[in-house]
């Protein structure tokens, strides 16, 4: 009977559709802790019962512990709220301040430096922060066609790429740092051996002392990637299963890959300068598939770049392509590789052979 009773107990709790306001790391290890520790118990045990009980238990306490471990935190939620609220494609850079506060950015490339929490140094301008009582954030939106570098108040800094937004706390909690990321962003964290960071996105989380990385996690891309160049970061899914591994140790010049539909993750040994030069103002390109590449392409110019055969998606291009240079010197260098040919059409630039 008391396997029964465990099991309405926990088909009621699902049916109230209550969820903590609050459930830490540290409640979610010690909740853990309890659930291993029942197993080991029931193990111990079960020859007193008979198996259908024994077995009925334990799903209880997996069910359980699945569903409080998958629970975001309260920090995380709000970012991800934030987030869902920007409205990325806007035609100029912007950075939303926690009072509300909207400062547009003019120009192609913006560079954004956090003082303190009093001040925020933009290009050659400075503006004061307005005092505020509890955790607040502010939020950065990089339009195709546009990129960032900002400068957190702990010295980490950030390249944002085009296409991208960046949700971080006005001031950091004491014993971790964490920030919200959609789009792609290269990271350089300053070293904080009691404060780690955290950088969130819908599918991973990457936890990182002080290193070199990249995070690639646009909304419309199939697959989210974390490239370490130095240091050394752990990457872990958002969403818990009991049944793999969910945390991965990258070193540097690999990859994580999460490929959204198919829920696979795979690790690679990979030439970083091709995932992290788009920084610098480069793509450096290896028998990279044309189709990536104009995607790259029109975040980067905000021009529909497409194919008249969808067969030539699949074809390949390598070489280095300035991001200074016009959409038509950079659609120039492809052609003479690839012996292909491109002319403005009215809804933008097609590429045929």
């Amino acid at each position: 009977m008391k396997a029964n009773e465990d099991w309405q107990i926990l088909l009621r709790f699902f049916k109230t559709g209550i969820r903590p306001t609050t459930f830490s790391a540290s409640d979610k290890d010690m909740l853990w802790e309890e659930i291993v520790e029942s197993l080991e118990s029931q193990n111990r045990t079960r020859y007193r019962f008979r198996w259908g009980l024994a077995a009925a238990s334990v799903l209880v306490f997996l069910f359980a512990g699945m569903y409080f471990l998958s629970l975001p935190s309260n920090e995380l939620g709000t970012m991800k709220r934030l987030a869902a609220e920007m409205v990325a494609d806007t035609g100029r850079s912007a950075l939303i301040l926690s009072d509300s506060r909207v400062v547009t950015l003019e120009d192609q490339h913006s560079e954004i430096v956090h003082k303190d929490d009093k001040s925020i140094g933009i290009n050659d301008s400075e503006i004061v922060m307005t005092p505020k009582v509890g955790l607040g954030y502010n939020k950065l939106i990089v339009p195709y066609g546009k990129r960032s570098v900002i400068t957190l108040e702990d010295g980490t800094k950030i390249w944002l790429n085009s296409g991208s937004k960046l949700v971080y706390p006005v001031r950091f909690e004491e014993d971790h740092r964490e920030v919200y990321l959609e789009g792609q962003a290269y990271f350089e964290v300053s070293h904080r051996e009691s404060q780690p960071f955290y950088v969130q996105t819908k599918d991973l989380k990457v936890k990182v002392l002080g290193t070199g990385f990249d995070v690639s996690a646009y909304a419309d891309d199939a697959l989210t990637q974390t490239t370490l160049v130095h240091g050394s970061i752990e990457v872990s899914l958002q969403s818990i299963d009991l049944l793999r591994q969910n945390t991965r140790k990258l070193t540097p010049g690999t990859q994580l890959r999460y490929n959204v539909n198919s829920q696979k993750i795979n690790h690679y040994t990979v030439n970083v300068a091709e995932y992290v030069s788009w920084k610098d103002g480069y793509l450096i390109l290896h028998q990279a598939p044309l189709q990536e590449i104009l995607k790259k392409l029109n975040r980067y110019y905000k021009l529909p770049i497409e194919l008249n055969d969808p067969k030539l998606a699949k074809e390949t291009f390598s070489g280095t392509l300035d991001l200074a240079d016009t959409v038509e010197q950079a659609l120039g260098a492809i052609s003479v590789t690839t012996g292909m040919s491109y002319h403005l059409t009215e809804r933008g630039y097609l590429i045929e052979r």
